[in-house]
Formats: structure tokens, C-alpha cells, sequence
């Protein structure tokens, strides 16, 4: 079973709503983790435009650039890459498995609700 933990309440969500998948580059050679960044951050919006527009507010205050590493965050998405539920490699992110460098997630709800996801622990 998946770990969910509720950051932020909000309002009511809008089903016409897409999420979009950020990916945290380890410049410097580690992640930055809070309640609003880690690893890999999801958000809902209704278009790529909206989602590249809160990605900049959001990650703005986490984006210090490595000569090595290169930019914390990139910002390549478009409408096609929204999907109706958080996905990473066309797998909800409710059955991923943690990975190296994937233990969690955020995902920040278009109504300003914010939760953190633990991938479920692989078995052996």
C-alpha cells in the first residue's frame, strides 16, 4: 500500500484537470526536500503552460545551477504529457516502486492542496 501525507488542504478540484511530472536534477549532488520540492513533483493544471507557470513560482527559490550538474529543474512539458492521473513511465504513481533515485513525490493540486506519495518498497 502507498504512504499519502497531507501537506496543505484546499478547495474543490476541477476534473478537467491534467498533471504534469517535474523532475529534480541532483545538481550539486543532492535533492532538495521539503514540503513543496523533492525529487519528483507533480502539477495539476489545465494545460502545460499553466503547469510550466507554477513550476517556475514553485521551484524559483530551489533552482541554484551546478557548472557540473547543470539546472536544478527542467521545464520541458507540453499538453500531451498531462495525464488524468500522476504517472511516471505510464505507471500511477499509487503502483511505482521506489527506485535510486525515486523514493517519493509531491503533487500539487491545481486547488492549492499539496501531498507527499512514498513509492511502495520494492519486494524480494
Amino acid at each position: 500500500m502507498y504512504n499519502v501525507e497531507v501537506i496543505r488542504e484546499g478547495g474543490r478540484g476541477d476534473q478537467s484537470m491534467r498533471w504534469f511530472l517535474f523532475e529534480q536534477n541532483n545538481s550539486g549532488g543532492y535533492f532538495i526536500d521539503n514540503d513543496s520540492v523533492c525529487e519528483t513533483v507533480f502539477i495539476q493544471a489545465r494545460s502545460a503552460h499553466e503547469a510550466l507557470n507554477m513550476a517556475e513560482f514553485l521551484f524559483d527559490p530551489y533552482s541554484e545551477y551546478c557548472e557540473c550538474c547543470g539546472p536544478r529543474w527542467g521545464y520541458y512539458v507540453d499538453d500531451s504529457d498531462g495525464t488524468d492521473v500522476p504517472m511516471i513511465y505510464g505507471v500511477s504513481i499509487y503502483e511505482s516502486a521506489e527506485g535510486m533515485f525515486r523514493k517519493k513525490c509531491i503533487l500539487h493540486y491545481a486547488d492549492g492542496r499539496i501531498e507527499r506519495v512514498k513509492y511502495k518498497k520494492e519486494q524480494k
